[in-house]
């Protein structure tokens, strides 16, 4: 299954590969709600090969009792509604997994009909992330833990739009998904506390990547990094 099949636009296809290296599930549906692309993530959760899924409505993947509500979070992203859902995957063993779905509505350049980009949240894996301190079993820190997993995904969505950093550039590929956010935050001119307040991190942590950014791509300081993101720039 291709997602590059289709004549996405740049911007676009950032967002995909940012959503990859993020570790998270991506389903790419047409108009029709038809299934064309799963990633790798989504395969191994609900245990289909590529080939099983494609053309086959998106519907496969969820539990009968859920399939109404479905095609109502269907037409609501359609008209553009891009709040996350809570719901679930069906395994094709019959198990159902409960997810986060974050649907986006996105229009290709072939002048066909748009498309919904779901990315997809195991929440069993955000369970076992239990922040430092957390009460095991404490609803508050568990509904915490997945507020601040969503909300680092939904700003990680967007930074293919910051067009003062060519996140695609080859230079950038040593660079973790955390990393590329530090280093978009620092080039829009924030300071170490406020990209911690951003990213939901201690000043620690930031300062942290920074170093490993820096000793990845050769520079000894935050001016240096800058400049050395501006030289990547076309023209």
């Amino acid at each position: 299954m291709d997602t590059w099949k289709w004549n996405f636009s740049p911007t676009l296809s950032g967002v995909v590969r940012v959503v990859e290296t993020m570790g998270a599930g991506l389903i790419v549906e047409d108009w029709n709600a038809n299934i064309h692309y799963v990633n790798r993530r989504v395969l191994d959760l609900c245990g289909y090969e590529a080939s099983e899924l494609e053309g086959q409505p998106v519907s496969v993947l969820v539990p009968e009792e859920l399939r109404d509500q479905l095609f109502l979070e269907q037409t609501r992203a359609r008209d553009g509604d891009a709040r996350t859902r809570l719901s679930a995957l069906r395994r094709k063993d019959g198990r159902a997994i409960p997810v986060a779905v974050a649907p986006q509505l996105v229009k290709r350049d072939d002048r066909q009909d748009p498309a919904v980009l779901s990315v997809i949240i195991d929440l069993g894996e955000v369970y076992a992330a239990r922040p430092l301190g957390a009460t095991t079993g404490g609803l508050a820190a568990e509904l915490a833990s997945v507020a601040t997993r969503l909300q680092s995904l939904a700003f990680s969505a967007t930074l293919s739009d910051r067009k003062a950093v060519p996140l695609d550039h080859p230079e950038m590929g040593e660079l973790s998904a955390r990393e590329r956010e530090t280093l978009v935050l620092l080039v829009d001119g924030l300071r170490v506390p406020a990209i911690a307040q951003q990213l939901f991190i201690s000043p620690h942590t930031v300062r942290n990547h920074l170093k490993s950014i820096f000793r990845k791509v050769g520079v000894s300081s935050q001016r240096e990094l800058i400049e050395w993101v501006r030289a990547l720039l076309p023209g």
